[in-house]
C-alpha cells in the first residue's frame, strides 16, 4: 500500500500552432477540483483517453477517472491519483 497519494485534476488545454502548420495540445494539472476544467460527458471521455495515452509515456502509476463536478451539476472533471511510496 502506498504511503502517499498525489491527487490532481486536468486544469486547462493549451493549444500551440507549430511552424509546420500542426498544432500541439498541452494539458495542465491543478491541485484543487475547483480549479479543474469542466467537460461534457463526451469531451471528458475523449480527454481521459488522450491523457491516459500521453501520460503512460512518462508515468505508469496514475489512475485516471471521470467524476461528477461538484461545482456544476451535469458536467464532469478528470481526476488523476498517483500512489507514491
Amino acid at each position: 500500500m502506498a504511503k502517499y497519494k498525489n491527487i490532481f485534476w486536468i486544469g486547462a488545454t493549451l493549444t500551440f500552432d507549430l511552424q509546420t502548420g500542426a498544432t500541439n495540445q498541452i494539458l495542465t494539472f491543478v491541485h484543487r477540483e475547483e480549479d479543474a476544467s469542466i467537460f461534457s460527458s463526451v469531451d471528458a471521455a475523449s480527454y481521459e483517453l488522450f491523457v491516459k495515452s500521453r501520460a503512460e509515456r512518462y508515468v505508469h502509476n496514475i489512475a485516471w477517472s471521470i467524476e461528477d463536478s461538484k461545482s456544476i451539476p451535469g458536467r464532469w472533471v478528470i481526476k488523476g491519483v498517483q500512489d507514491v511510496d
